[in-house]
């Protein structure tokens, strides 16, 4: 793959009656005549590199763009220009190619020559606009050689440029419209890689501070090779994410029914670090489930199932306990068809859409384990497949073991939460009972702020909660239940606090995790009712 980009032209600078000399890459220095109210007539010196001859040359523009600046200096931009000694002036920008290795491509089939964008001019600002293009040099993305992949035009280097209310900051729309590349300048904030000066015309800086010269890159292009997979982990800090993690802390601000761990970070440490922080995150808001796998080097590339085993384990024993939390030990390995790569990855994401897919075919109440729901997708193998007695350590130790059943596919084996301690609230379904059950009646008693507190609107909001528990019984959520919201616990403290207080008393269904079977071989001819005597 390569990046090639194609900048505006040099603005010429004419100094009024000087003949000094140019450097080679613009028209320089000469004399202005007027011709008339909207044309000028320039004579100056260009330099021939191969000859080493200055040739004076006359030239006629199509219009009035020179701008005369308060030190006499005049500057005029040479996309204006027309006609050379009645010659036709051939455009340097038709000659440009894209710089391909394997392929000849002209700048000038892809889109006209970048001109100072009209926003830009509108502000005496100049050389804003560039051309970018992603192109398959070998042929190894898309199977042809030289393709075209993304192509973006008239983009500007000026951070405050529009058009139709719709930026043109080049770095914004690379950022959303790119699918294979980001844009951005080093340090001092300009493309020094490319030999941009870091004087004035710094790429970013807003057109709107007027008489800005952008710096010209000019005709570039850049092999995108030696590129880390971001599969891999790019080195971002945990200081890092955690900030960034902070920005969904607040329930109030957006809904939200997961967070998936994702892949592992550098170290254990990291790992555990992030994996607390998103748990902090859960508990706060109460209204998400965290879904964490254990750190990657513990167990992809490992054969002994022992050392697997323990460094599951290990991982997730210091990691906080919240029944906002499930743990698993899986990672899989799949076919990663946007790179034509098979890879491992983690299993939390399946679990989450385990969840998901739960709740959409059955009860968001329901277990998302075993072999009815619990079975996931697009598995090749597994980097772990723990036997009975690892089972039975991960489940101990809150971690939800992912098996390869014989016949019954991949599927997850358990639905613990990751609380330490026994209660109902160690189960998943049970969790995310509570999770549905809090929203909806919150948002029930949310109709009621600012009413009176009286009898009718308790009667009110019992009249609509108690349909929905019962609705609930009778989908399995619930066994029982008791709403209390009456003047025993709206007593006259309480209203004169200007509170309301209902009290919603639940029996959760409980998942089976266990199963006995007892086999008894008995005589002919005996009667169950005299071995069994409950019938």
């Amino acid at each position: 793959m390569a990046v090639t980009c194609q900048l505006s032209g040099s603005r010429t600078t004419i100094g009024v009656g000087t003949t000094s000399s140019w450097n080679t890459n613009t028209v320089l220095q000469g004399t202005l005549t007027a011709i008339g109210s909207s044309e000028i007539s320039v004579k100056w010196n260009t330099y021939s590199t191969v000859s080493g001859v200055s040739t004076a040359v006359q030239y006629k523009l199509k219009s009035n763009y020179a701008l005369k600046t308060s030190d006499g200096t005049i500057f005029v931009d040479t996309y204006d220009l027309g006609t050379a000694s009645g010659k036709t002036i051939v455009d340097w920008y038709n000659q440009q190619t894209l710089g391909l290795n394997n392929s000849t491509v002209y700048w000038k089939s892809i889109a006209p020559k970048p001109v100072s964008s009209s926003y830009a001019k509108n502000r005496r600002s100049y050389n804003d606009s560039l051309h970018i293009v992603v192109a398959d040099d070998t042929g190894s993305v898309t199977g042809t050689v030289g393709n075209i992949v993304e192509k973006f035009t008239n983009l500007s280097k000026a951070k405050d440029a529009v058009l139709s209310s719709q930026t043109l900051y080049y770095k914004e729309r690379i950022a959303t419209g790119s699918k294979y590349i980001y844009a951005g300048f080093p340090q001092n904030g300009t493309p020094s890689k490319a030999g941009i000066s870091t004087a004035s015309g710094v790429w970013g800086t807003e057109a709107s501070t007027n008489d800005v010269n952008y710096n010209v890159l000019g005709n570039k292009t850049f092999n995108l090779v030696g590129g880390i997979n971001y599969t891999n982990g790019f080195a971002a800090s945990i200081e890092g994410l955690s900030d960034a993690y902070d920005v969904i802390s607040d329930e109030t601000a957006e809904p939200l029914n997961f967070i998936l761990g994702g892949p592992s970070l550098t170290t254990k440490e990291q790992s555990q670090a992030l994996a607390n922080k998103l748990i902090s995150i859960a508990e706060l808001r109460k209204d998400c489930i965290v879904t964490i796998s254990p750190f990657r080097d513990g167990v992809v590339g490992l054969t002994n199932s022992e050392t697997q085993t323990d460094n599951i384990v290990d991982f997730f024993n210091d990691i906080d306990s919240s029944s906002f939390a499930v743990f698993d030990s899986g990672y899989k390995y799949i076919f990663d068809r946007f790179s034509s790569k098979f890879r491992y990855i983690p299993c939390n994401g399946d679990i989450a859409g385990l969840m998901v897919k739960t709740s959409i075919e059955s009860q968001s109440w329901y277990s998302p384990a075993g072999s009815s729901r619990g079975t996931l997708k697009n598995v090749i193998k597994l980097a772990y497949n723990p036997n009975q007695t690892q089972r039975d350590e991960l489940y101990i130790n809150r971690v939800n073991p992912i098996i390869n059943s014989v016949g019954g596919g991949v599927i997850l084996f358990g639905d613990k939460t990751a609380q330490t301690f026994v209660s109902a609230f160690d189960r998943i379904n049970v969790r995310r009972l509570f999770i549905e059950l809090e929203q909806t009646i919150s948002n029930i008693a949310k109709t009621f702020l600012f009413e009176f507190n009286d009898e009718f609107t308790r009667t009110s909001f019992v009249s609509q909660v108690e349909p929905y528990l019962r609705d609930v019984e009778a989908k399995r959520g619930i066994s029982d239940f008791l709403l209390v919201c009456d003047d025993t616990n709206n007593t006259p403290d309480v209203i004169d606090r200007n509170e309301f207080v209902a009290e919603v008393y639940i029996k959760p269904a409980r998942s089976i995790n266990f199963i006995g079977l007892t086999f008894i071989a008995t005589r002919t001819g005996i009667s169950f009712e005299e071995v069994v005597g409950r019938f």
